[in-house]
């Protein structure tokens, strides 16, 4: 997992990147908790299971970009006051949504298409390496370890 955040702020050459986990992702309220981070910034240590912004890309298994800090209604995608310009990106083992993976930068207008396609190219990959765990009981008992961190 540490690997993953930290080739996605390689990758995109941003100044933040973070990887929220769902601990239970066969429950559909459950909260996205930080397991990792990259950056020097303050972030939320935990997104509810109701915020707008991770409904909705838990329900379009689409990513989300902000290219400038304005207001929007996914403005929680910019993880920390300082960022202007970010991209969300779903991590997704076959149908199940594990969690989100952040990366934000401190330009307006960082993300271009070729960094978009390189992160969601990327995080699809993540998500098939989830495939080695993709028995629930595999996945709760990696969670577990998590949590217990």
């Amino acid at each position: 997992i540490n690997i993953m955040v930290e080739e996605a702020i390689d990758l995109s050459c941003s100044d933040l990147s973070c990887l929220y986990l769902c601990k239970e992702p066969d429950k559909d309220n459950c909260n996205l908790s930080l397991v990792f981070k990259k950056g020097k910034f303050d972030v939320p240590r935990e997104f509810k299971y109701d915020n707008i912004l991770i409904n909705f890309i838990k329900d379009s298994k689409e990513s989300i970009v902000l290219l400038e800090r304005k207001n929007n209604i996914f403005i929680d995608l910019l993880l920390n006051h300082k960022m202007q310009s970010g991209i969300a990106l779903p991590l997704i083992n076959k149908d199940l949504f594990l969690g989100v993976l952040f990366s934000n930068s401190v330009l307006p207008y960082h993300f271009n298409r070729e960094k978009i396609d390189i992160l969601e190219s990327f995080i699809k990959l993540a998500g098939e390496i989830f495939n080695y765990y993709n028995r629930k009981d595999d996945l709760k008992a990696y969670f577990k370890r998590i949590k217990s961190y």
